[in-house]
C-alpha cells in the first residue's frame, strides 16, 4: 500500500507517484540544460517530451503489469488507472526511446544521437529521484535482513512494516538512487567535456554518451535487481529477472557498438579481442553467481561481490573501447596569421 499525498474526491495521488512525477521533471530539465550548455536548440527535446511521457507511461504500465498481474484486478484496470500502481523502468526506457526515434523521423529532431547523449546523464538524474518513491511504499526493498544495528537506516536498510510487525531490509531504492547520481556525474562530465572536444574537432559524436550509459546502468543495476524481493520477473519460469536480462543485453549491445566504431577508426587490434573476452567471462561470472545466490542465500555476500566484479569488468571493457574513439592528443598547430597591411 503506497502512501496517499493528494485526495481529491474520490481521487488519491501516491507519494510514489508524486516522486516519479519529479523525476520526470527532473529529467526534463536536466536534458535541456545540457542541450544549452553545448549551444544547441533546446526546442528539439521540448518537442520530444510530450510523446516520450506518453510512452513512457504506457509501455512501463504494460511491462509492470505483465510482471505483477496480481496487484491489478486486470488488464484494463492497469492500463486505465496511472496515479496508482507501479512502473516498470525498462519500458519508461523503451518509450522514451520509441518518442525520439518517431520524432526523428518526422523530422522534429535532425540529430537523434545528440538528443539521446543529452538525456542519458539526464535520465540518471530523473531515476535517482524518482526511486525514492519507494520510501512510502513497500516496493524496492532488498531480499535480505539488515542485522547489524549500525546498518539499520538509510542509505543501507530501511524499517520494512509487515504482518508480523516490521524488519530491516536492504534499502535496496536508495542504493540504486545513489549509483544513478554518481553516474550522472560521471555521464555529465564524459558529456560536457569530451564531446566538446569532439565536436570542436569535427568529428561526429552522436550517441556515445548514451550508449556508454547502456554499459554502465545496465552493469549496476544488473546487481541491484537481482537483490530486489518484488524484481520484474518473466511469467513464464519465475526466478529470471526481466531487468537482469535487458541489462545484460545493453552491456553487450554497448560492447558491440563501441568495438565496430573503434575498429573502423583504428583498424582491428589486440586490445580488441581483450576486451571481448573480459566482457564474456565478467558477465559469464555475474550470470552464474545470480545462480549462486538464488541457491546459497548463506553466502550472499560473496555471491554479490563476484557478481559486481564481472559487471564492472564487462562495464570497464565497454569504457575502454569507448575511450579508444577519442582523437590523441596532438599539437596544435597555429592558424596562419595575415601579413600585416603594407602602409
Amino acid at each position: 500500500m503506497s502512501w496517499a499525498a493528494v485526495m481529491i474526491g474520490k481521487t488519491v495521488i501516491t507519494w510514489p507517484a508524486v516522486m516519479a512525477v519529479l523525476g520526470a521533471l527532473c529529467a526534463m530539465l536536466a536534458t535541456v540544460g545540457l542541450y544549452l550548455a553545448r549551444g544547441l536548440d533546446p526546442r528539439e527535446p521540448a518537442a520530444v517530451f510530450p510523446a516520450a511521457v506518453l510512452f513512457a507511461l504506457v509501455a512501463g504500465r504494460l511491462i509492470h503489469w505483465y510482471c505483477h498481474p496480481l496487484l491489478y484486478t486486470g488488464f484494463a484496470a492497469a492500463m486505465n488507472a496511472y496515479l496508482t500502481g507501479g512502473f516498470s523502468l525498462s519500458g519508461v526506457f523503451a518509450g522514451t526511446a520509441l518518442a525520439v526515434l518517431i520524432a526523428w523521423g518526422a523530422k522534429l529532431v535532425t540529430r537523434p544521437g545528440d538528443l539521446l547523449d543529452a538525456m542519458a546523464p539526464a535520465a540518471a538524474v530523473g531515476v535517482g529521484v524518482g526511486r525514492l518513491g519507494s520510501l512510502y511504499d513497500l516496493s524496492d526493498r532488498g531480499k535480505f535482513l539488515i542485522g547489524d544495528p549500525e546498518l539499520q537506516r538509510l542509505p543501507f536498510a530501511v524499517f520494512t512494516e509487515q504482518a508480523s510487525g516490521g524488519e530491516w531490509r536492504l534499502a535496496t531504492f536508495c542504493l540504486q538512487a545513489v549509483a544513478a547520481w554518481a553516474l550522472a556525474l560521471i555521464l555529465g562530465w564524459v558529456y560536457l567535456r569530451h564531446t566538446r572536444r569532439m565536436l570542436r574537432s569535427g568529428e561526429k559524436v552522436g550517441g556515445r554518451t548514451f550508449v556508454l550509459f547502456l554499459a554502465l546502468y545496465g552493469a549496476v543495476q544488473a546487481v541491484l535487481d537481482s537483490t530486489r524481493y518484488d524484481a520484474d520477473f518473466f511469467r513464464f519460469n519465475g526466478f529470471i529477472h526481466m531487468a537482469q536480462v535487458l541489462c545484460a543485453a545493453a552491456v553487450f549491445a554497448a560492447v558491440v557498438w563501441f568495438s565496430v566504431k573503434s575498429i573502423r577508426k583504428n583498424g582491428f587490434r589486440w586490445t580488441h579481442c581483450l576486451c571481448w573476452l573480459v566482457t564474456l567471462g565478467g558477465m559469464g561470472l555475474a550470470g552464474y553467481m545470480e545462480y549462486f545466490v538464488q541457491r546459497r542465500a548463506d553466502r550472499a555476500a560473496l555471491g554479490y561481490a563476484l557478481m559486481s566484479g564481472g559487471m564492472a569488468l564487462a562495464a570497464l571493457a565497454a569504457a575502454i573501447l569507448c575511450a579508444s574513439l577519442r582523437e590523441p592528443r596532438r599539437s596544435r598547430e597555429k592558424a596562419p596569421q595575415a601579413d600585416p597591411a603594407v602602409p
